[in-house]
């Protein structure tokens, strides 16, 4: 069953939107990407006066990296902190994405 015609109402269960736990592959965490959203709407019109397109790439880029910490549930403070000086060193391009905020939450939680 497609997504369109689990919204229409034609569930495989027989039954008009009333479908069980069972048949939903994917929860649905609407509130959380919806909230996502409006974040993004909202600092949409702050890319247009970001002065040229390399200035709204970078805003956009830290706008995801924050994002990425939140999402995480990472300080950000504490993320950046730690995570730019290792980048601003040569690193190989294999070792870059465990410092993402997900992957290095989860080596700092297995530290001493």
């Amino acid at each position: 069953m497609t997504a369109l015609e689990h919204r229409a109402g034609a569930s495989s269960c027989g039954r008009r939107r009333e479908c069980t736990k069972a048949e939903n592959k994917h929860p649905t965490r609407s509130s959380e990407v919806e909230r996502l959203h409006v974040r993004t709407a909202l600092t949409r019109k702050n890319y247009l006066f970001a002065g040229s397109d390399t200035g709204a790439e970078r805003a956009a880029i830290a706008y995801t990296v924050l994002g990425s910490c939140r999402l995480a549930e990472v300080d950000p403070v504490e993320y950046l902190g730690d995570v730019l000086p290792r980048l601003a060193k040569k690193m190989r391009l294999l070792d870059v994405p465990a410092l993402l905020p997900a992957r290095w939450k989860a080596s700092r939680a297995t530290r001493p």
